[in-house]
Order: structure tokens, then C-alpha cells, then sequence
């Protein structure tokens, strides 16, 4: 679980990354500077990485859903008599 809370994280620091060079790229005014088809790359690779932060966010909420379904709860509060359950 902290390890796809991470990687939501570094997948959103890629594509700020991203997308603040591509910003820079379309921010050059003369066009001999920079080529069409670098523009095209740096917005397909903020493409990609915005897809790569949905599926990360995806599995971390996956994750959160399949936890929340395997924890144990007692339907209402009381005292537990015996626990015949062991680690291993």
C-alpha cells in the first residue's frame, strides 16, 4: 500500500516535470528553436505520463478497496471470549 501511495507520487512529479517542459518549449518564440516534432513528443510523453498517473491512482484505490474488503470488523461493539486463530 505505501509502496502505490509512492508511486502516485513520483507519477505526479513526472508529469508536472512534463508538462513545465513542454510549457517551456511552446513558451520559445522564434521557430526555428525548437522543431514541431519535439513539441509533439514533450505533449505525447505529458500524455503518457497523465495516463500513468490514472493507473496508478487506479491500483492504489484498487488496493484501498481490497483491504477494506479482507479487514476483519465485529458487527457491534463487545468483548472477545476466545481467539482460536494463530499466526503461521
Amino acid at each position: 500500500f505505501i509502496l502505490q501511495e509512492a508511486n502516485v507520487k513520483v507519477s505526479e512529479a513526472n508529469l508536472v516535470r512534463l508538462e513545465d517542459q513542454l510549457k517551456r518549449l511552446k513558451s520559445v518564440n522564434d521557430p526555428r528553436a525548437v522543431s514541431q516534432e519535439d513539441v509533439r513528443t514533450r505533449e505525447n510523453d505529458v500524455h503518457v505520463a497523465a495516463a500513468q498517473l490514472d493507473a496508478s491512482r487506479a491500483q492504489l484505490e484498487e488496493t484501498s478497496r481490497l483491504i477494506d474488503r479482507l479487514t476483519v470488523r465485529a458487527p457491534k461493539k463487545g468483548i472477545i471470549l476466545q481467539n482460536n486463530i494463530r499466526v503461521g
